[in-house]
């Protein structure tokens, strides 16, 4: 017989010649001991079992396995007894009540007793798997604290430095207001032309652009003064589309992409599109080579358990607006600071007294709404900007959701997700819809499941993942099978993974998702040809 863990090490305290002895060396690696040498010697060579006879002249058993439970670092160390033939049950009932994990008679046959040697050694390994996958989770579990401590850290920062900056640019407007009025009087009063009226007309035009500093502090700290209407995201794009173009320059492809259809918003329409520029300007300013910007709109639905690790973020109906670039992309210290007023990703050179972004934040902020950055090095960048429906209350979405049936299915499932989370709650939910998932954290795993025999009817993929990322594995995967079906998933735009590779017209969602948003699409994807 073979043994499932060839490489196990087996100590021996006692006779190492007996015919157990002998068996058990013919499957593993031994090593005689004395009993009292037993305890350093299983912690030096790090042994998976200790062996020992019951009786024994050159060990007390018993004594052996209460010194190694009391052992912090050996105290899981399976024991196995051999009762020579003879002993009464209570010998054998005090060697288990001593923390023997299994004691049998000397008289047992030697392939049964290599068996029961190999269930224990299985149960080690099993429990020291669990251990080793229990100390991970843990170690995720504090980094996710850590970042999203971080997270939360960083958007109370935000709201200190908005309320500092909107109480400083409250004060310094006042200031400005009689810098202003006297360098305009005086102008009126000097001759036009003369070193004194120029020196008061610079007064004045630094005194303006000071005046549109301030704003963007008011701005940030959600204190400017907004005249806000209903209306389309759509028609706000569609008046800028050429200045748009103009802006990006030649260099950088510019693509529009809005849902028909799309329900109004209670914004400012002329701050609205200044968040529209300067995203766009960001962008351009990122990709001086050239590159592509795409920009999205779609309602979407915010669900409890996407907001549960958002600051102050309501769960509801939304209008978004994603505004994607195949830049350089950030990193996460960069994106953490991106808001923050005069922080920059530009270089040094370019001077300036620009407030960055913390302009754009404060605008959306105060329309009632969220932004939200998704980027990664050498991956492009995409920001996502949700503003509630202007017409409509919002709506706890577990009580949409709960009022529509999700579409049920017979199929199999693969789905590829380097992030254990999105493939928990995206199996549950196609689990309860009645299809086979099988799930894999990253596209060697996903190849070697289909390497090994396993044919889904459908492949839910990720774009972005470490080593074979989501289009090169439909690539190999399709090479086998060109008729396979396949549903990509990002938190990049459906225009922007494109970039990544992804063909145009493939089947794309994205993230976040809802449960109804995900039965509905692998429903659209496998059409009538479920598998029953």
């Amino acid at each position: 017989m073979s043994s499932a863990t060839p490489s196990a090490t087996i100590l021996i305290a006692g006779d190492a010649r007996s015919r157990h002895a002998l068996a058990l060396g013919a499957h593993y690696r031994t090593a005689p001991v004395e009993g009292r040498e037993a305890i350093e010697s299983a912690r030096e060579i790090q042994a998976d079992l200790i062996v020992a006879s019951l009786p024994s002249p050159a060990v007390d058993a018993i004594a052996l396995c209460a010194a190694i439970r009391r052992d912090p670092e050996l105290r899981r160390l399976p024991v196995l007894l051999i009762a020579a033939e003879g002993r009464g049950p209570i010998d054998v009932l005090r060697a288990l009540e001593a923390g023997a994990d299994d004691c049998v008679d000397e008289a047992i046959d030697s392939d049964v007793f290599v068996a029961r040697v190999t269930a224990l050694l299985n149960r080690r390994a099993n429990e020291l798997s669990i251990t080793t996958r229990h100390q991970e989770l843990e170690a995720r579990v504090a980094h996710l604290e850590a970042e999203l401590h971080a997270v939360h850290k960083n958007a109370h920062q935000l709201e200190a430095i908005g309320r500092l900056a909107g109480g400083v640019a409250h004060n310094f407007n006042n200031l400005l207001t009689v810098v202003l009025v006297s360098s305009e009087l005086l102008m009126n009063d000097l001759p036009e032309g003369s070193p004194e009226w120029i020196h008061a007309r610079d007064t004045h035009d630094a005194a303006v652009r000071a005046a549109g500093l301030t704003n963007q502090l008011l701005a940030f700290s959600r204190r400017q003064m907004l005249r806000p209407e209903s209306l389309s995201l759509n028609a706000i794009l569609s008046d800028l589309e050429t200045v748009l173009a103009d802006t990006l320059g030649a260099g950088i492809e510019l693509k529009v992409v809005p849902e028909e259809g799309l329900p109004p918003v209670y914004v400012d329409p002329s701050q609205m599109r200044r968040v529209v520029l300067d995203l766009a300007i960001q962008a351009r300013d990122g990709m001086p080579h050239g590159g592509k910007v795409v920009i999205e709109t779609r309602r979407v639905v915010l669900t409890e358990a996407y907001v549960a690790d958002r600051v102050n973020v309501q769960p509801g109906v939304y209008v978004l607006m994603a505004i994607s670039d195949t830049g350089p992309g950030m990193d996460v210290d960069t994106q953490l600071r991106l808001f923050e007023p005069f922080f920059t990703t530009k270089n040094a050179t370019h001077g300036g007294s620009d407030l960055g972004l913390s302009t754009v934040y404060g605008i959306v902020k105060q329309s009632g709404g969220y932004i939200w950055v998704y980027s990664e090095r050498g991956c492009g960048t995409t920001f996502k900007i949700y503003l509630p429906e202007a017409s409509v209350t919002r709506v706890r979405p577990a009580a949409a959701a709960a009022a529509a049936q999700l579409p049920h299915g017979q199929a199999s499932v693969l789905l590829v997700d380097d992030e254990a989370g999105v493939r928990s709650v995206a199996s549950r939910v196609l689990e309860g819809c009645g299809y086979h998932v099988v799930t894999a954290g990253s596209g060697e795993e996903a190849l070697a499941r289909c390497l090994a025999g396993l044919e889904p009817d459908l492949v839910i993929t990720d774009v972005v993942m470490p080593g074979i990322n989501g289009d090169r594995l439909v690539a190999r995967l399709r090479a086998q099978r060109a008729d396979l079906r396949v549903l990509y998933t990002s938190g990049f735009s459906a225009e922007a993974v494109v970039h990544h590779g992804v063909t145009p017209g493939e089947h794309f969602l994205s993230k976040p998702f809802t449960p109804s948003d995900l039965a509905h699409k692998v429903r659209e994807v496998l059409g009538g040809g479920e598998s029953n």
